[in-house]
């Protein structure tokens, strides 16, 4: 006869294993670890190749920026030259001006006298012989100074120019420095 109790049974019901399910669970937990591990290495690794990259944008940019200094201040220098130049050609000038005022002044007070001799004549002559010289050395001397002052002129134009650009390249140049360093911070 059977009977039918309902007190427990010493048997084992069927349970699920929670032996597995954590072990599954930490399988989890350990994968996702290993995985943040693995992006953050990543991402690590992304970031020290784009700094390198930004240093080298600026190093590039720094020296850049350097040759224009430099290319600037030799077109500041050539131009001061030139105007050096300029104030050495105008002290000559002057010093023939004053020259030929000399003469003339000899000459005036020769041709005013009312008897001239004949020494006083033929040093008239000759004063206007050296005046006549001097003229025309002074004339070659200003045609030989215009073509010289058109090549300065184009020069100083081609000089005005490159300074614009070179300015105008230091200009972004520096803004270029400046966006790298802020992205370096």
């Amino acid at each position: 006869i059977m009977s039918t109790t309902n007190y427990p049974s010493a048997t084992p019901q069927s349970t699920p294993p929670r032996r597995d399910s954590k072990n599954l669970i930490i399988a989890l937990l350990a994968v996702g670890i290993l995985g943040t591990w693995g992006y953050f290495l990543w991402d690590k690794n992304k970031s020290d190749k784009n700094l390198a990259q930004v240093q080298r944008e600026y190093i590039t940019v720094d020296s850049t920026k350097n040759e224009l200094d430099k290319s600037y201040s030799a077109a500041l220098g050539r131009l001061d030259s030139l105007t050096g130049f300029n104030k050495d050609l105008e002290g000559k000038l002057s010093e023939r001006n004053s020259e030929i005022k000399k003469l003339r002044g000899r000459i005036d007070g020769l041709i005013r006298k009312q008897n001239l001799t004949v020494a006083e004549k033929k040093e008239a002559e000759k004063l206007i012989a050296e005046l006549n010289e001097k003229i025309t050395g002074l004339e070659q001397e200003v045609v030989r100074l215009k073509a010289e002052n058109v090549q300065l002129s184009t020069d100083l134009t081609t000089e005005k120019t490159k300074t614009t650009q070179l300015s105008t390249d230091l200009e972004t140049t520096t803004t270029a420095k400046k966006e790298l360093e802020q992205k370096v911070d």
